[in-house]
């Protein structure tokens, strides 16, 4: 019975918190992280952080929301 809630909560919880893949990696020096709605590189379009620097735009997707 234990393990019937567990999975159930389990599940539940997932529907509303977004699963993260996240990169080691952080923003080399002059550049800031920023967010975007909708990146091509995730899967599915999802939302992202890049590295970006003002005017020269962003070299690399830091993680995605998927």
């Amino acid at each position: 019975m234990y393990k019937k809630i567990e999975s159930l909560g389990s599940n539940l919880l997932a529907r509303f918190v977004p699963r993260v893949e996240a990169a080691a990696a952080t923003c080399s020096s002059g550049y800031s992280e920023k967010y975007f709605p909708s990146c091509y590189q995730c899967p599915g379009g999802a939302a992202c952080m890049a590295c970006c620097r003002t005017g020269s735009g962003c070299n690399k997707v830091t993680v995605c929301f998927v």
